[in-house]
């Protein structure tokens, strides 16, 4: 997939692909459901794709997804450092610099501590049972969504 990043203040934001920025629904109908844009490769691996495995990179740190964010550089970081795309190894480099900084924040404050409780993917993953709720996130995600 061919795409060039979108920045805000200097970070990346979203990807945009030839057909324009991915959204927040956007994203979530493309992850979500089958009804995805056509460039998608459903029979693909987000490993066989550098492009692939950035943009599921950059959708948990917008998530606030740290955990899951440092789990992905671990497996995937190498391989996307070196990429043979300079557009997904420029983003990488960027994105490990100051994802450094929210994994130190979580190592002092406790693993979610950053995470965007209030994100429609997070409710959505929160109400389907795919994101276990420890009692502190639950009361943080209670919070964030104007449940206190």
């Amino acid at each position: 997939m061919a795409f060039i990043l979108k920045k805000d203040q200097g970070r990346v934001v979203a990807p945009v692909t030839p057909s324009g920025i991915l959204n927040s629904d956007q994203a979530m109908k493309g992850r979500m459901t089958m009804d995805a844009a056509p460039q998608v490769a459903w029979g693909r691996s987000p490993y066989e794709d550098d492009g692939t495995v950035l943009e599921a990179m950059l959708f948990a740190e917008e998530r606030g997804s740290y955990s899951v964010l440092k789990s992905f550089m671990s497996d995937c970081g190498s391989k996307l450092r070196n990429s043979s795309d300079p557009v997904v190894q420029a983003a990488y480099c960027e994105l490990e610099g100051w994802a450094e900084k929210a994994f130190e924040h979580e190592a002092k404050h406790g693993r979610q501590s950053l995470m965007k409780w209030d994100h429609p993917t997070n409710v959505e993953w929160v109400r389907i049972g795919l994101i276990k709720l420890s009692e502190d996130d639950r009361r943080a995600f209670e919070a964030a969504n104007g449940f206190v």
